[in-house]
């Protein structure tokens, strides 16, 4: 585990677990961007080849 991940869940620990959820939810938010950035990537990269031919 980095430092970094150790600090988080030290600090998630001091949280009500309301709060807790709230971070839960923003974590999703954050993964599913990237997730769609990602498949974005992928379909322009498929429309460029597609181009190509």
């Amino acid at each position: 585990m980095t430092a970094i991940e150790t600090r988080l869940i030290a600090r998630l620990k001091q949280l009500p677990a309301n709060r807790v959820a709230e971070v839960m939810d923003f974590v999703e938010f954050l993964v599913a961007r990237e997730e769609r950035a990602a498949a974005a990537a992928r379909l322009a990269e498929a429309m460029t080849k597609l181009a190509m031919h």
